[in-house]
């Protein structure tokens, strides 16, 4: 009997964390389809309180708009609506 290797291939998707102040200020997070992150570049050093092996999930766009970072170029902050 054979062995087929089956290989999956995963479309591994790229979530950018940008600075709103400062736009230089850059942390790029590779993520599998079911939402584990298998690469962080941060080449600045930032305090970034996710790490390889880890789950993606809403934590990480609480994380973006507490410490004034924009997710994927978008403000993921909620605008109550005034006297409504």
């Amino acid at each position: 009997m054979k062995h087929i290797k089956i290989f999956e291939e995963f479309r591994e998707k790229v979530v950018t964390f940008t600075n709103k102040r400062n736009p230089r200020l850059v942390i790029k997070v590779t993520k599998t389809p079911d939402g584990r992150i298998t690469d962080i570049d941060n080449p600045t050093g930032i305090r970034f309180c996710f790490s390889v092996g880890q789950l993606f999930n809403r934590t990480a766009e609480v994380w973006a708009s507490n410490n004034n970072y924009l997710m994927d170029g978008q403000d993921d902050t909620r605008r109550e609506n005034n006297g409504n």
